[in-house]
């Protein structure tokens, strides 16, 4: 089973297999699941999984494990036992990085060495943590704009994790920079799956019996409805397909810069101020607006400038007048 031995024909030819390709031919020929692989360690403890599972309220009895479909057919721990013990020893990434490309990190924080349902938690909680609110003050009141959607946010590192093909030994990866958020999952869509089929939110599970327990433990949601979540705040342009991986770019919400939001809508901020109070000082504006007395300043003389409005009285005890 290497490039050396495996060859695929080309018309009359014949050509190299790829690892991919091996690897994708090997997995379709043996049907490895999650509940059929053995696990790497069969020194588990379950304690993380016990307990959630009570607090749900669940009966936890001597069957627990075998409910679960935590064995193999030999009767040794399989890789989903792996994945739910406390002795799990996999590690999530994240990075942030100081601008739009990878050139530059400022942040690495792994995740693991726990059960992944733990994990998910950890990993949930800390994005979330980094989802900033910016104001926007106008004459007519004051609007909140989160970074990005939680809801979104939850289905999309949700979907990673339980998705992901684990037999292949990869893992998701969540990385931020400057202007969104990129989620990878290793192992593509499912075979058979197509992207029409993602997008128009059919629900094909990659890992069924690990989606049964993140649902028992209100993880993941029930019917399969988690991208049609995700397509409710974001158009369908932000997955990109491979043949190995599923990859998310999730733009930021930025705030508007002060002086281009007045530029864009001067009769709902600046203008509608001075109507209302045409003795205002520079310095009130700024404060009624969010903004900087430069940038209050710079557009009154534009507006002046265009005719819009006109200066009566002195600089001091004065008034402006809106055309």
């Amino acid at each position: 089973m290497s490039t050396e031995g495996c060859f695929f024909r080309v018309g009359s030819t014949t050509e190299k297999m790829t690892d991919g390709m091996i690897m994708e031919l090997f997995q379709k020929r043996n049907k490895e699941t999650l509940t059929s692989r053995r696990s790497p360690r069969q020194d588990l403890s379950f304690n993380y999984l016990r307990q959630h599972y009570v607090e749900k309220g669940y009966e936890v009895g001597d069957n627990f494990l075998i409910q679960l479909e935590l064995y193999t057919e030999e009767n040794e721990f399989n890789y989903l036992a792996y994945l739910l013990s406390d002795q799990n020893c996999l590690k999530y990434q994240y990075a942030r990085y100081d601008g739009d490309d990878v050139f530059n990190l400022v942040e690495h924080k792994e995740f693991g060495n726990q059960s992944i349902l733990k994990t998910t938690s950890d990993i949930l909680e800390f994005i979330q943590n980094r989802n900033s609110t910016f104001s926007q003050i106008t004459a007519t009141g004051r609007t909140d704009r989160n970074k990005f959607n939680a809801i979104a946010m939850r289905e999309l590192i949700v979907n990673a994790i339980v998705h992901n093909n684990y037999l292949s030994n990869g893992l998701p990866a969540f990385e931020e920079f400057s202007n969104r958020f990129e989620i990878s999952s290793f192992g593509g869509l499912p075979e058979g799956f197509s992207q029409e089929d993602f997008l128009n939110c059919y629900s094909l599970p990659v890992n069924p019996e690990l989606i049964r327990v993140f649902r028992d433990l209100g993880l993941a949601e029930r019917l399969g409805t988690g991208i049609r979540r995700v397509l409710k705040f974001y158009p369908k342009e932000i997955f990109r397909f491979s043949s190995n991986f599923l990859r998310v770019n999730l733009p930021f919400e930025r705030p508007i810069p002060s002086y281009e939001r007045m530029r864009e809508e001067p009769k709902t901020s600046l203008m509608n101020l001075l109507k209302e109070e045409p003795g205002i000082t520079r310095a009130y504006a700024a404060e009624r607006l969010g903004i900087s007395e430069s940038s209050v300043y710079r557009e009154l003389k534009r507006l002046e400038e265009t005719g819009k409005i006109r200066r009566e009285g002195s600089k001091k005890n004065g008034r402006w007048v809106v055309d």
